[in-house]
């Protein structure tokens, strides 16, 4: 059952307990630095709680490329909390934006530096995101 825990002008957080499941999906193309902080810090707290095995990321509304501060706030803040909850898989379903996607795919290579051992693949389809998440 999917069960809506926090939504905002920018994003929303919904968590199947059935599947293990925290669905993200991004509602603007841009942010402010601080808010995206705020929200950050949210996802945060909502994985640090329930402990999700899988996440889906939907960031395809999104054009907003993280900049080196923003991407080591990441690492430092939430790459450590899903490595402690044991997060298996990370699916990403991405905009078309070049800037963009290289911020993401540059978080990912950053937290495998720093022994995260969490699956991330990037996807167009959010359905196929969610197939391969539930895929042994």
């Amino acid at each position: 059952m999917l069960n809506q825990l926090y939504e905002s002008q920018n994003v929303s957080f919904s968590f199947n307990n059935e599947t293990n499941v925290l669905y993200e999906v991004w509602k603007v193309c841009y942010l402010e630095e601080e808010v995206y902080i705020q929200e950050l810090l949210v996802k945060c707290d909502i994985v640090k709680k329930y402990k999700p095995a899988f996440i889906l990321d939907d960031v395809s509304m999104s054009e907003f490329a993280l900049n080196a501060e923003l991407q080591t706030f990441t690492e430092e803040n939430l790459i450590p909390i899903m490595m402690e909850v044991q997060v298996q898989k990370h699916a990403f379903v991405m905009s078309e934006d070049i800037f963009f996607r290289a911020s993401i795919e540059q978080l990912s290579e950053d937290a495998k530096k720093i022994g995260a051992n969490i699956r991330v693949k990037y996807f167009q389809d959010a359905k196929k995101a969610e197939e391969w998440l539930l895929a042994s």
